[in-house]
């Protein structure tokens, strides 16, 4: 009869201590989640607030075509339009800043700078 206590004691002592392993582990597996998702989140919050290049900014895009647009870019103190493809990118012209600023604000002031620069490389090369 007391093989029988004994034995019943020690299966129901190692019934719960594993379900306390159980837990221990499902507690630890919980924390390190957690620290890893505070981990992530703060790089995200970290990495979208760095500015990459605090001196080169695109001003306006104006699409020519589905892979093809010019674009006035803003490298430090200097702007100029570029033309950019998939594979390349050229510089067209270095703008001022009142330049810039007449083009800058609508599309259609833009198309007609772009098309009066364009008449004018074209009587150039013509002569």
């Amino acid at each position: 009869m007391l093989s029988e206590v004994s034995t019943s004691i020690q299966s129901s002592t190692a019934n719960s201590s594993g379900g306390i392993y159980s837990l221990i582990w499902i507690g630890v597996l919980t924390l390190i989640l957690i620290i890893f998702m505070f981990l992530y989140f703060f790089l995200l919050k970290t990495i979208k607030n760095k500015k990459n290049n605090s001196g080169i900014f695109f001003i306006k895009k104006f699409f020519v075509d589905r892979n093809i647009y010019v674009g006035i870019l803003k490298i430090f103190d200097e702007y100029y339009l570029i033309l950019f493809t998939n594979s390349s990118s050229e510089i067209i012209k270095k703008l001022s800043y009142e330049e810039v600023n007449d083009i800058a604000g609508d599309k259609k002031n833009f198309m007609n700078y772009f098309g009066h620069f364009l008449n004018k490389e074209k009587k150039s090369n013509e002569e």
